[in-house]
Order: C-alpha cells, then sequence, then structure tokens
C-alpha cells in the first residue's frame, strides 16, 4: 500500500510539472484573448502595461519597452510579440525562449494564428473550434451593395488614420463599407484637406492611450465642412486588437450600416 501511494505521488508530481512547464510573457495585447478563450491563462506569468487580463502574472513594461530584467527573472518559455527587436532578439540570447510573432492585419491571419498558438500549447481541438465558432458568426453578417465610404481615426492631434494593413481595413469592408486609404501602413499622418477630399459617408475615431481624450469630431471647427457625415466612438482596446473580437466589431458596423440605409 506505501508503495503504491508513493508510486501515485509521483505520477501526480510529474503532471503537475508537465502543465506548468510552459511560461508565457505576453508582450502583444491582441494575444490575451485569445490565450483566455484557449484556456491558457494559467501558463502567463509576464504581461505588458495595458493588458487587463491575467491577474496574477507581472507586469514588464509595455510592448514598446519591455524590461528585460524583469522578463529574465520569469524565465519564460515562450514569448508573444508584436514584432521582431533588439530586446526580444537579447531574451532569445539569454534564455532561450521560443519567440512567437502575434501581430495579425486581418480575420484569416486571426484564425491561423489561434491554430498556430493550439497546436504549441496542446490545444489543437479547442483552438480548431473556436475558429469554426468564429466562421459560425461571421454567415451572420448581411451583404452590402451601396457601400458607405468609412475613414477610421487614430489620433487627433496629429491627425492619423488607419491604413490597409491595420485590422481595421478589414473589419470595414468585411462589414459592408467602402475604405478609401491607399496606404499600406498599418497607421499614417494625414491632413484635414484629405479627409475632405475622401468625404466619408461615416466617420469612425476611437478612444483610448493612442487618442486620449479626443474632442468629438462633430464638435471640431476644422470639420465643419462634413455636415452629412456620421460619427462614431469606439474604444480603442476594443476596436484596434486583432483578436476574436473582430466579429463582434464587424457584426456592429455591419448592423450600424444597414440602419443607415446601406443595403
Amino acid at each position: 500500500m506505501k508503495f503504491l501511494l508513493k508510486e501515485l505521488i509521483i505520477i501526480l508530481c510529474l503532471v503537475n510539472i508537465s502543465y506548468t512547464s510552459d511560461r508565457i510573457v505576453v508582450l502583444s495585447p491582441a494575444a490575451s484573448d485569445i490565450l483566455e478563450k484557449l484556456d491558457l491563462s494559467d501558463y502567463v506569468v509576464g504581461k505588458t502595461k495595458y493588458i487587463v487580463e491575467f491577474k496574477d502574472a507581472k507586469t514588464v513594461g509595455t510592448h514598446l519597452m519591455p524590461n528585460l530584467e524583469i522578463i529574465m527573472k520569469l524565465k519564460p518559455t515562450h514569448i508573444i510579440s508584436m514584432q521582431s527587436n533588439y530586446s526580444l532578439d537579447v531574451l532569445k540570447n539569454n534564455l532561450n525562449s521560443h519567440i512567437i510573432i502575434y501581430d495579425p492585419i486581418n480575420l484569416l491571419e486571426v484564425m491561423k494564428q489561434i491554430k498556430t498558438i493550439g497546436s504549441m500549447f496542446n490545444k489543437k481541438e479547442k483552438s480548431h473550434q473556436l475558429v469554426e465558432d468564429l466562421n459560425a458568426h461571421l454567415h451572420n453578417v448581411k451583404s452590402i451593395i451601396k457601400k458607405p465610404t468609412v475613414l477610421y481615426e487614430v489620433s487627433s492631434k496629429p491627425l492619423i488614420l488607419a491604413g490597409k494593413n491595420s485590422i481595421v481595413y478589414d473589419i470595414i469592408t468585411r462589414a459592408g463599407g467602402f475604405y478609401p486609404i491607399d496606404s499600406k501602413r498599418k497607421f499614417f499622418k494625414t491632413s484635414i484637406e484629405n479627409i475632405y477630399k475622401y468625404s466619408p459617408d461615416i466617420y469612425i475615431y476611437q478612444v483610448g492611450p493612442m487618442n486620449k481624450n479626443p474632442i468629438p469630431p462633430k464638435k471640431r471647427k476644422s470639420f465643419a465642412l462634413l455636415k452629412n457625415t456620421k460619427f462614431i466612438k469606439v474604444p480603442q482596446e476594443n476596436f484596434l486588437r486583432a483578436d476574436t473580437s473582430v466579429i463582434k466589431n464587424i457584426q456592429f458596423l455591419n448592423d450600424f450600416f444597414i440602419k443607415e440605409g446601406y443595403k
């Protein structure tokens, strides 16, 4: 009996070690939602300043300026980041961590990354089910023939719009809108003259770290000539992140377009 009990304790310890062997530091805020959906929260030991998930994880600075000393002390096996840079190279060389770049610019890339992360952390079945669920919700989006011209403001001072390499472009176009921007950059500076040139039917402006307390466009003197434009305020943390909320944002805009008579 004592021998069996001893073996059982050893097996339980090995199971526990296997479960907690992966240690994740998240430097890409958009990946947080995916990790939660795949039940990987217990693996996260570090996160950036603006990630509200993972209450027990250590804050390691921001995604642009991560604290390398804190990250090294956490000894992560995996680091999920928005981009490859010098800081990541230092961490990789010193920790031998797996670097995962998470920065999708459209829904298809989000789905692909979900499956990649699922396979990496033994959550393949759950990740495939999540992608199936997202595709199912996408079928609820109604097609629109008469497409509204839409712009998305990232910042009011300076005036910055989202470009084609932003998740926003995919959200707006999938929802049935026309996004007239040619720039292939994620964000780009522009002028009020260009806003007038595009003559948007709908102007979306975000509120968050990149656009703190902006004056509503309707109250800006420079926007006075946009008399027929509809303005929508959205939270940056929900709308600009390439995660599963993309589906909700597509549906939200699709419903709004139809409500405004675009069908």
